[in-house]
């Protein structure tokens, strides 16, 4: 387009001003914005990507003065460049154009991109300079790129967990249980929880001449955890109680049993360990120890 600035108390002619951009000038800035900067491998999503107009200065008070085509504002008809660090991430799109491939009724360009494996990488965006010199602007219309950093990190697991008690004394009763292949995969409030039927067994040796024998009911434990933007996963294991009952020549009883709770924190990559654990019950406590192995099942590395 083009404007006609009035003169004030200077006459002249158009066309009469040899270089009218001396004082006022137009900057353009590429603009890249992500929807999730932290995404779970397989995940998608998007960056919306922008090329604005900014003027400066002020125009000559006389003369006839050739303004961009476009702006100031969100700039339509931009070709823009996109392109992935490593193989982090996968993006969908090499080249978008404003406005054409955007969002409706705005001058934006949306790429989209896929998590592939856990890690660290960036998106990075540039301008095509031909398309750039069709803003009518004269001058130099470079304009540096711009960078997105991206997170990915895995949001599907299987975890394994074995807890054996021991209770001091000659009987050597023990106690035992595992929760094998359990899924645990995000709802939609982000968090896991999953619910896990436990089966116990139970043992009783012999002394002098009393023999029992010790039978350990199935039990429900529930398992909550929450995974934060660094990737690391806590995990909370909470234990009903477990009803046994020993019968053997010399007596017998029965009591509830109640594990103590499990916390333990790893890294979303997968990870193993071991911690103590106990027993509680109206006749008396043991003590144990439970081992747990977390592995990732969204694939990547």
């Amino acid at each position: 387009m083009a404007v006609q600035i009035a003169a004030s108390s200077v006459s002249s002619a158009p066309g009469d001003v040899s270089n009218p951009y001396t004082k006022f000038h137009t900057t353009y800035r590429l603009i890249a914005k992500a929807d999730d900067n932290i995404i779970c491998v397989d995940q998608k999503s998007e960056v919306d990507v922008r090329v604005h107009a900014d003027f400066f200065g002020f125009l000559p008070l006389t003369g006839w003065v050739a303004l961009p085509n476009n702006g100031p504002g969100d700039i339509p008809d931009a070709l823009i460049h996109g392109r992935a660090q490593g193989d982090v991430v996968k993006l969908l799109e090499a080249d978008r154009v404003t406005e054409l491939h955007g969002s409706p009724g705005s001058k934006n360009a949306i790429f989209h991109f896929e998590g592939m494996k856990a890690g660290d990488t960036q998106l990075t965006f540039e301008v095509e300079p031909r398309s750039m010199s069709d803003f009518g602007w004269p001058g130099d219309l470079t304009t540096l790129p711009n960078s997105v950093d991206v997170r990915v990190i895995h949001c599907k697991f299987v975890l394994h967990v074995f807890s054996t008690f021991l209770v001091e004394g000659p009987a050597g009763m023990t106690f035992g249980t595992a929760m094998t292949n359990v899924e645990l995969t995000q709802s939609d409030d982000g968090q896991f929880r999953q619910s896990v039927d436990m089966q116990w067994f139970a043992w009783v040796g012999q002394v002098g001449d009393c023999m029992g024998r010790m039978a350990a009911r199935s039990s429900e434990s529930n398992v909550f955890a929450t995974l934060d933007p660094n990737g690391k996963l806590s995990v909370d294991v909470q234990y009903e109680p477990f009803h046994i009952k020993l019968a053997g020549n010399c007596g017998g009883f029965e009591t509830d049993l109640t594990p103590s709770p499990l916390h333990f924190e790893v890294d979303s990559r997968g990870g193993s360990g071991n911690q103590a654990q106990s027993l509680t019950s109206p006749l008396g406590g043991a003590e144990g120890a439970a081992s747990w192995v977390l592995i990732p099942t969204d694939g990547g590395e």
